[in-house]
């Protein structure tokens, strides 16, 4: 167990205050666990971006999961990946398109599950500029 200062419960107490009071909303409880464990709300906040009526229908939700993977399956097979290594990126993007998670695509190549999301990651900024100039 990590050892703490006897002041810090107070200090932490006392900051976590004001941060509250400034309208600072925690993603972690209490106990320092996630209070969600899903990404459900940015698909909400993207249901209302574009307009949508129920914003929390897991209709809505599903239907922007597909369309995603549709474009995204259609990124894989029509861009070339240029990258320094354009051959494991091509597969990292495979995997995720198809579904699979960070932990599942590293286990599967290799690599750390961070490296897995930051190559996720720079993948989605160009295939979003490729949607932007369909």
């Amino acid at each position: 167990m990590l050892k703490v200062a006897p002041n810090f419960k107070l200090l932490q107490s006392k900051w976590y205050g004001k941060i509250a009071k400034k309208g600072f909303k925690d993603i972690e409880g209490p106990s320092g666990m996630l209070n969600e464990y899903s990404g459900s709300h940015y698909h909400e906040e993207f249901s209302q971006q574009v307009g949508s009526k129920t914003p929390n229908s897991s209709k809505v939700v599903k239907e922007l999961q597909a369309e995603y993977y549709r474009l995204a399956t259609a990124f894989l097979n029509t861009k070339r990946f240029k990258k320094i290594e354009p051959l494991l990126q091509k597969m990292v993007w495979r995997l995720h398109v198809n579904g699979a998670s960070t932990r599942e695509i590293g286990t599967k190549l290799g690599v750390s599950t961070m490296s897995v999301q930051r190559r996720i990651d720079k993948t989605k900024v160009v295939f979003l500029k490729w949607i932007d100039e369909r």
